[in-house]
């Protein structure tokens, strides 16, 4: 598990950005036209920004901003962003999916993400093996 998992919410739309860049500016005026919840990372601002920006290097082979991640998948940047919202299917992507949640280990679904099915901690034994 690297840094960027701990920023990463597969419930929300995490934006790692820097406050001087104009297209993730444009990223984010985009996204605030939507009912999401968003997040937003200013990498030039936190104190580990700059391991946070290798991690995402590594992860998503982009090593430009923003670097934006829609309910935990990666989409790339504003071009890829932008591409989505006019054609449609950024909507379609935050409709479907804020409607309900999905157990990434077992499938069960629900319209909260407060009602977990606790099927982690059955998924593995003590040294971290599937059972």
């Amino acid at each position: 598990m690297s840094l960027i998992d701990f920023y990463i919410d597969p419930f929300s739309i995490c934006v790692f950005s820097k406050t001087t860049c104009g297209y993730c500016q444009k990223a984010k005026k985009i996204l605030t036209q939507y009912t999401v919840n968003i997040q937003i990372y200013e990498l030039n601002q936190i104190t580990n920004g700059l391991d946070l920006s290798q991690d995402l290097m590594n992860r998503t082979n982009q090593n430009t901003v923003p670097n934006i991640f829609i309910f935990g998948k990666h989409i790339g940047g504003y071009t890829e962003l932008n591409n989505l919202h006019k054609n449609g299917e950024l909507s379609k992507l935050i409709n479907n999916k804020s409607e309900l949640y999905e157990c990434s280990f077992c499938g069960n679904q629900s319209y909260t993400k407060e009602k977990t099915c606790n099927c982690f901690p059955n998924q593995f034994n003590d040294w971290g093996e599937p059972l």
